[in-house]
C-alpha cells in the first residue's frame, strides 16, 4: 500500500539511550535437557537459520564464548495505530485514520546455552515477552527431538534459607504451605503480605512463628535487590517474586543507558542486566540437583562475555 506524502505521522529515527523502558517485567526459568551439548554445532546452526520474513519467531542475535552460546530471540506482530489528521489551512483537527504496522518485533527472549558437568545442554530463559515455552523450545527441535526441557525447580530448605536469610531484611509478601503443621488445620496456601510501599516485621509474632516453624514449606516471597550495569548511569532497586518450582520474575523500572547507540545494544545490555540481577539473587545450592550439575563455574554475569563475543570458536 502506497500513502500520499503528507501521512499523518512525524516519522523519527529514534537514537536515544534514556528512559527506556522496553521491558517492565521478565521471568526467569532454568531448564535441563538430555542433549549432550555441542557449542560449534548449535552456534552454527543457529547462525545459519536466523529469523527470516514471514515467521512469527526466531533468533535475531548469537554470541558465543567459550563458556557457552547466548541467543536473542525475537516474536513477530502486527501493531494497529491511529492518527490525527489536522486542516492545513486552519490546523484544526479534521479526522482520524487507523494504520496497520507490520513486521515489528513486539517481544524478546533470550536465553543462555551452557553445558553442566555431564555436558548435557542446560539453559536459563529470560523471558521479556511472555513467550510461550513451546514456542521458544520449537527452535530447539533440531537438538531436542526425544525429550522437552525440563524445569529445575528450587530445593525446599535452600528456599526457605534464601527467605529468611539473604532477603529477610526485604520481604514485602511470602506464600506457604502450612499442611504439615496442625495449627493450620487443612490450609493448603497461606500469605502474609506487607501494606503498599513497606516491608514486613520480621519481628511480628506471627512472622516468628513462620520463620521459626521449619516443616511450613515457603513457596514463594517477594523482595528486593539493589543493582547495576557498566553501561547505567547509577544504581537500581529491582523487585523480584521468586518460587520454589523455580521461577524468578524481575520487576523493571525505566533505565537510564550511558552511550548506548542501537535498541540492538540496549536489547543486549538489558538482558546482560537480568543476568546479573539473577545472579545476585541465587547461590548455587539453590537449585534441586546433584552438586555435580551446580555449574557455579559457568554461572557467571554476560558482562563477563563482553569481549568475547564474536570470538571464533
Amino acid at each position: 500500500m502506497t500513502f500520499k506524502s503528507n501521512l499523518p505521522f512525524e516519522w523519527e529515527h529514534d537514537t536515544s539511550s534514556t528512559d527506556i523502558n522496553a521491558h517492565t517485567k521478565v521471568s526467569i526459568i532454568r531448564y535441563e535437557t538430555n542433549y549432550q551439548f555441542d557449542l560449534t554445532k548449535m552456534c552454527q546452526y543457529f547462525k545459519n537459520n536466523l529469523l527470516k520474513i514471514g515467521r512469527d519467531f526466531g533468533c535475531i542475535d548469537v554470541k558465543n564464548n567459550q563458556q557457552g552460546l547466548h541467543l536473542l530471540f525475537a516474536r513477530m506482530g502486527n501493531r494497529r495505530h491511529v492518527s490525527a489528521n489536522f486542516d492545513p489551512k486552519t490546523n484544526e483537527y479534521s479526522s482520524r485514520t487507523a494504520f496497520k504496522i507490520k513486521n515489528i518485533i513486539v517481544s524478546t527472549t533470550h536465553v543462555d546455552n551452557f553445558s553442566d558437568e555431564d555436558n548435557k545442554l542446560n539453559l536459563i530463559v529470560f523471558n521479556g515477552g511472555n513467550i510461550k515455552k513451546e514456542l521458544l523450545f520449537s527452535q530447539y527441535k533440531h537438538f531436542l527431538s526425544s525429550s522437552l526441557p525440563k524445569q529445575l525447580a528450587f530445593n525446599e530448605n535452600e528456599f526457605r534459607k534464601l527467605c529468611f536469610e539473604k532477603f529477610q531484611d526485604r520481604l514485602i509478601d511470602i506464600s506457604f504451605n502450612p499442611l504439615k503443621d496442625p495449627d493450620f488445620g487443612n490450609t493448603q496456601q497461606a500469605q502474609y503480605k506487607s501494606d503498599p510501599k513497606k516491608i514486613l516485621n520480621l519481628d511480628a509474632e506471627k512472622i516468628r512463628e513462620l520463620k521459626d516453624t521449619e516443616n511450613i514449606i515457603i513457596t514463594s516471597f517477594k523482595s528486593s535487590v539493589l543493582a547495576t550495569h557498566d553501561d547505567l548511569g547509577k544504581e537500581y532497586e529491582i523487585k523480584f517474586t521468586i518460587n520454589i518450582n523455580g521461577k524468578i520474575e524481575l520487576e523493571f523500572p525505566s533505565l537510564s543507558w550511558i552511550d548506548v547507540d542501537s535498541e540492538e545494544e540496549i536489547e543486549i545490555r538489558f538482558y546482560e542486566f537480568a543476568r546479573i540481577i539473577y545472579e545476585n539473587i541465587i547461590n548455587e545450592d539453590l537449585y534441586n540437583v546433584s552438586a555435580k550439575h551446580q555449574l557455579s563455574r559457568f554461572q557467571r554475569p554476560l558482562t563477563y562475555f563482553n569481549s568475547a563475543y564474536n570470538e571464533p570458536i
